[in-house]
C-alpha cells in the first residue's frame, strides 16, 4: 500500500512515495511487555523503513494506550475533555492537580501519566472534587480565566445536585407496580411533563389543585385503560384524596427549575407557576385531550370548592382511614 502523497526519506534524500507496511513489535512500558502493530513506510529508493506523523506509526504511544487499557488510564483526549468542561488552561488545571505546569499539556500530547496523577484527573470530573481541589489552592487558577472557571464550576455543581435529587425522587417513588400505583412504573421525566402540561393549560394552580388534579387524571386513566399515568400513589386526606407525599415531588420541582411558585394569599399553602414548556410529545393526542379537558375543569374551580367536591364525589375517600393508600380499584366509579 503507497501514501497518496510523496516524503522525503531520511536515509536516501529521495523525494519518494513509500510503500506502507505493518510490523508486530514489542514494546516494554514500566516493566511490562506489549506487542503492538505499528505501521512502516518504506522508500521504493533504498529500501529502508522510516516512520511517518500519526499514532499508528508510533509504537510507543500505540503501546501506552494498551497500557492505558489495561489499567484502566485515561486517554489524552479525555484529560482534555475533564479540563475544558471547566474552562481551565492547562497551565491552571496542572497546578491545581498539583503537579509541574506543563504536566497536562505532556498528558494531552500523549504522555502517559502516573498513576497518582491519573486517579486525580479522574476523581476531578466531579465537580465536588474540583470544588475541594480549588479551595485548597485557588491561587492555582490564573486570574484571566478565573470568572469563567468559578461560573462553570457553580453550574455544574448546581447540576450535580439537581441530578442527585433527580435520582432521590425517582428512587422514592420506584413503588411496586400494583393496585395502589395503577400499576404503573414511576418515571421522573414523564412526571415533569405531566405537571407542566397541566400548568401548561391552567395557571397558577394551587397545592390543592396540584395534588388533586393528577389524582383524577390518574384514575380515569386508570378507568379507561387499566393504567395510571404517573405511578403515583393517593392517601385519604382530610379533605378527600391527596397525592402521597406530595411535598417531596414539589419540592423537587421547585429546587430543580422546573415551577416557580408564591404564597397563596387565601391561605391554602402556594401557588405554583411552570418555568418551561413541556415536552408533549411523550403524551398520544388522547392522553393530552383527557389532561386538558380535567385541567380545564378542575382549574379553574376555588381551593374550597374543590374540597368539597373530591371530599363527597370521589370513591375511596373515608374519614375512618386518613392517610391510608386509596386503590385503583375505586376507579370505575370516578366522574367528573
Amino acid at each position: 500500500m503507497k501514501t497518496v502523497e510523496k516524503e522525503l526519506c531520511p536515509d536516501c534524500d529521495e523525494l519518494t512515495t513509500p510503500d506502507i507496511i505493518e510490523k508486530e513489535v514489542k514494546v516494554t512500558v514500566r516493566k511490562e511487555e506489549y506487542c503492538v502493530i505499528v505501521k512502516r513506510a518504506v522508500c521504493w529508493a533504498c529500501n529502508s523503513e522510516f516512520g511517518l506523523s500519526g499514532i499508528d506509526f508510533d509504537e510507543a504511544a500505540l503501546a501506552y494506550n494498551e497500557y492505558r487499557r489495561k489499567h484502566n488510564y485515561l486517554f489524552p483526549e479525555d484529560v482534555k475533555n475533564i479540563r475544558e468542561k471547566y474552562a481551565l488552561n492547562q497551565k491552571s488545571f496542572s497546578r491545581l492537580i498539583n503537579s509541574g505546569e506543563n504536566t497536562i499539556h505532556l498528558y494531552e500530547k500523549g504522555g502517559l501519566q502516573d498513576g497518582a496523577h491519573n486517579e486525580i484527573i479522574k476523581q476531578a470530573e466531579n465537580p465536588e472534587v474540583m470544588k475541594n481541589l480549588y479551595d485548597d489552592n485557588n491561587d492555582a487558577v490564573t486570574m484571566d480565566i478565573r470568572q469563567a472557571f468559578e461560573e462553570k464550576l457553580k453550574a455544574l455543581l448546581e447540576e450535580k445536585n439537581k441530578n442527585k435529587m433527580r435520582e432521590i425522587i425517582q428512587s422514592a417513588f420506584d413503588f411496586k407496580q400494583d393496585i395502589y400505583c395503577g400499576y404503573k412504573k414511576f418515571d421522573i421525566e414523564y412526571f415533569i411533563n405531566f405537571m407542566l402540561t397541566i400548568l401548561g393549560f391552567y395557571k397558577p394552580l394551587s397545592t390543592t389543585h396540584m395534588g388533586k388534579i393528577p389524582c383524577y387524571l390518574d384514575f380515569l386513566k386508570f378507568k379507561n385503560e387499566g393504567v395510571s399515568f404517573t405511578g403515583c400513589r393517593y392517601v385519604v386526606g382530610k379533605y378527600g384524596p391527596f397525592l402521597n407525599d406530595y411535598s417531596k415531588l414539589f419540592c423537587f420541582l421547585k429546587d430543580s427549575g422546573v415551577v416557580d411558585s408564591d404564597i397563596d394569599i387565601s391561605g391554602s399553602g402556594e401557588i405554583y407557576v411552570p418555568l418551561r414548556q413541556p415536552d408533549m410529545s411523550v403524551f398520544s393526542k388522547k392522553d393530552a385531550d383527557l389532561i386538558k379537558e380535567v385541567a380545564l375543569k378542575l382549574g379553574p374551580m376555588s381551593t374550597q370548592a374543590l374540597k368539597n367536591k373530591t371530599h363527597n364525589e370521589f370513591p375511596g375517600w373515608d374519614e375512618n382511614k386518613i392517610g391510608q393508600l386509596i386503590s385503583f380499584e375505586n376507579a370505575r366509579n370516578v366522574r367528573l
